[in-house]
């Protein structure tokens, strides 16, 4: 049995993390792991807080590994705990102390990092509709993958074009293994 790739997605609102995640996941008959915090946030009676972001963490790792113990070869993560801690940050001015030992302790094989070069939609959940705001939170991701010393692609453009980018980048790195 091969070892499990696993990619996460980085990049903020509607930048085609899920849609790209479902693309994948169908193409390569792969598993994805599913952003926990639309779900975690809808069944809030009031707005988040601080505290809610550690709670959305250990649920995201949670369901992390749950699948990851069934996926076979490729594993989608539609977000990770850098994207948790960059909201954190951005919305507090700081991260929980847990969610940054967590990262210490993530290990990917990839990073695709989303360009915001997508239409903004509203949602009820979503906060950053400014293309000003998106281009800073690219930069962020970036900045993430960039340090990280994990392989990463930028993916941009629209429909087949995303799409074709990342089977691309997977296929090289399926051939290099």
């Amino acid at each position: 049995m091969s070892k499990l790739i696993k990619i996460a997605l980085l990049g903020g609102e509607c930048t085609g993390k899920t849609t790209l995640c479902k693309q994948l996941t169908l193409h390569y008959g792969a598993h994805t792991v599913n952003e926990v915090a639309r779900r975690y946030i809808s069944e809030l009676q009031e707005a988040y807080s601080e505290s809610d972001l550690w709670q959305i963490a250990v649920q995201q790792q949670e369901e992390e590994k749950k699948i990851a113990k069934v996926a076979n070869r490729l594993l989608f993560c539609d977000t990770s705990l850098e994207v948790i801690k960059v909201w954190s940050e951005h919305s507090y001015g700081g991260c929980h102390r847990n969610i940054l030992n967590q990262i210490a302790k993530e290990t990917y094989d990839a990073y695709f990092i989303m360009k915001p070069d997508l239409p903004w939609k509203y949602d009820v959940q979503r906060e950053h509709p400014l293309q000003k705001d998106r281009e800073y939170f690219y930069r962020i991701y970036l900045d993430i993958a960039i340090h990280s010393n994990i392989p990463f692609v930028i993916i941009q453009g629209v429909n087949e074009v995303r799409l074709s980018s990342a089977i691309s980048f997977i296929e090289k790195m399926l051939h290099a293994k």
